[in-house]
């Protein structure tokens, strides 16, 4: 049902057709935001336990990336942003 605005006869008729169509809609929204809100907490839990790493727990200085690159020997100045493993590959024979 389409709601219309305008026209003659009483308003109250259209507004109440109008009015569910609008209070439908805003409880869809309320449900969207406490969706939202309780991802909002898992994740924020999630990021408190992950600034543990192997239940060690880090330093306040240290981001959990720059553990991650150190960890794999990616540690460069800021200048050079490319960095490469020196992987052990197996020579031809």
């Amino acid at each position: 049902m389409e709601c219309g605005g305008g026209g003659g006869g009483r308003g109250g008729v259209e507004l109440g057709c109008c009015e569910g169509g609008v209070r439908r809609e805003m409880e869809k929204m309320v449900g969207k935001v406490m969706e939202l809100e309780r991802e909002c907490h898992v994740m924020r839990k999630e990021i408190e336990k992950g600034k543990s790493i192997r239940g060690k727990q880090m330093k306040e200085g240290v981001s959990m990336w720059k553990a991650m690159k150190r960890k794999f020997g990616c540690i460069s100045s800021m200048y050079n942003s490319s960095c490469q493993v020196n992987k052990n590959m197996a020579r031809p024979r």
